[in-house]
């Protein structure tokens, strides 16, 4: 949490293009909540009541909810690579004017190539977990959201036999994930020896 606090003062001069690119990514979000009530008319309208111009209506929305979704798609993308960018930009800099502040003994001390890793590598990984997974996390957390007032709204009592196949799944992907972890120990160790 720290580490966000400090970032926060390199985001800050980019809040109004960060905040539009959460605008962006919310819309975006809001697209994907529309394909259950897509799929709920074409049950109920198309298959059951034979309405072939709700057929038409629900081809050409899904047309247009795609192509407004991609445009919020691009703008939420671009607008958080360029903050990322520019985040990304302030803090080589401070870095570079910190590494040219030191004294020679730390060069000494230092190898050049460790110095350099930080400066790329480091600030680089920093970027990606800043934009990309921060734009992960807000998106499949909408997403998550909104996906389950969708399914209240239309089906609550289905909705709640879901949410009680839930702990079934959960138990047994982590006796999945335990064997699969015992079986990648075991191969590790006939590798090594």
């Amino acid at each position: 949490m720290n580490l966000y606090l400090r970032l926060l003062k390199y985001i800050r001069p980019y809040m109004h293009r960060l905040m539009m690119a959460i605008l962006c990514t919310v819309m975006a979000s809001a697209c994907n909540l529309y394909l259950p009530w897509i799929i709920k008319d074409v049950v109920d309208k198309v298959l059951v009541q034979k309405d072939t111009f709700m057929l038409y209506v629900i081809a050409i929305s899904i047309v247009v909810i795609f192509i407004i979704r991609g445009l919020f798609f691009y703008g939420q993308s671009y607008l958080m690579s360029w903050v990322g960018q520019k985040v990304v930009i302030d803090i080589r800099g401070e870095i570079f004017r910190k590494l040219q502040r030191l004294s020679l003994a730390f060069y000494d001390k230092n190898k050049t190539g460790t110095i350099m890793s930080y400066v790329t590598n480091d600030v680089a990984a920093l970027q990606t977990a800043m934009v990309e997974k921060a734009v992960e996390l807000v998106t499949e957390g909408l997403v998550l959201i909104g996906s389950i007032v969708a399914m209240l709204w239309l089906d609550w009592k289905l909705t709640l036999f879901t949410f009680c196949t839930f702990p079934v799944v959960l138990c047994s992907w982590i006796i999945s994930a335990r064997k699969s972890v015992k079986t990648a120990v075991k191969f590790r160790s006939v590798r090594q020896n």
